[in-house]
């Protein structure tokens, strides 16, 4: 009977540690992130187009894709992609000063095989369009204070509450007086004149988390510092809404949130510090 015991014991610590390294990878399943960087011109600085990548974890592979669309270059001229120094593509721009290029794990129709030098494309920085004598015409670096960016993680069980889950978003949207976003054809028309947000940044935060115990306080965590603490409903679940610039039902910006662009790891912890759900971006 003892024997049996240390077995069960043994197990069911096993269990509790691959389920808490699974969900400190964030879980595979659900984990995304969304990045976009506008390209400006070295004379001008004006916005030429954009960069943008996707990752989307799934439970058997990860899709990426990198995407490039420039919209205002001289016209029927030879460039040259480069992404962190090295040459990604030579292209000629259309008559109407106009490129489109998207680069996939999953290349179907118009995508192209994503290269090697691009895996993976969330450690991609500095992306330029240079010509033939091999001078910038226009440059956008990822991580920079003028980027998109959108991130969403699974947060996963460590095994104290075995059903609980939950999930982290995150969202930073540069204002750039209605230039073009990614997807868009209208050039931003729809935006043009407004220039009172130009150059502000927008940054949000979401929490849902689902099956913890009901109607209990709970406190969250970003990279170790307490955020905010929360309450279940009589399901066990909630939801939280953070923002810079706080609209409806979304709540101020908290100091441990205030740099989202470097936030990693986001924990759920019990009121006398148990860790009950966890992921990282």
């Amino acid at each position: 009977m003892q024997y049996k015991f240390r077995l069960l014991l043994i197990l069911l610590i096993l269990t509790f540690c691959v389920t808490a390294a699974h969900a400190a990878n964030g879980g595979g399943k659900g984990r995304s992130s969304h990045e976009l960087v506008k390209l400006k011109a070295m004379n001008s600085n004006t916005n030429v187009g954009f960069a943008e990548t996707f990752m989307k974890a799934k439970k058997r592979r990860t899709d990426q894709s990198f995407h490039v669309q420039l919209y205002s270059i001289p016209s029927s001229t030879n460039f040259t992609l480069m992404v962190d120094g090295k040459v990604v593509d030579a292209f000629t721009s259309s008559p109407g000063g106009t490129f489109n290029i998207l680069f996939s794990t999953n290349p179907k129709n118009a995508r192209r095989p994503l290269p090697a030098s691009l895996n993976p494309v969330t450690a991609i920085r500095l992306v330029e369009i240079k010509v033939t004598n091999g001078q910038t015409l226009a440059e956008g670096t990822f991580g920079s204070d003028e980027g998109d960016m959108e991130r969403e993680i699974a947060l996963n069980s460590t095994g104290i509450i075995p059903n609980a889950h939950g999930e982290a978003k995150i969202e930073i949207e540069q204002a750039d007086n209605g230039d073009d976003d990614s997807g868009d054809d209208d050039n931003g028309d729809d935006d043009n004149g407004d220039n009172n947000n130009q150059g502000t940044t927008k940054q949000s935060f979401e929490l849902e988390v689902e099956n913890l115990t009901a109607s209990t306080t709970f406190v969250l965590f970003a990279d170790g510092n307490q955020v905010t603490t929360f309450t279940t409903d009589n399901e066990g679940s909630a939801e939280l809404q953070f923002s810079s610039s706080p609209e409806d039902e979304e709540m101020p910006l908290p100091p441990a949130l205030s740099s989202l662009a470097n936030v990693k790891l986001i924990e759920i912890r019990t009121t006398d510090g148990k860790v009950v759900l966890m992921g990282s971006f």
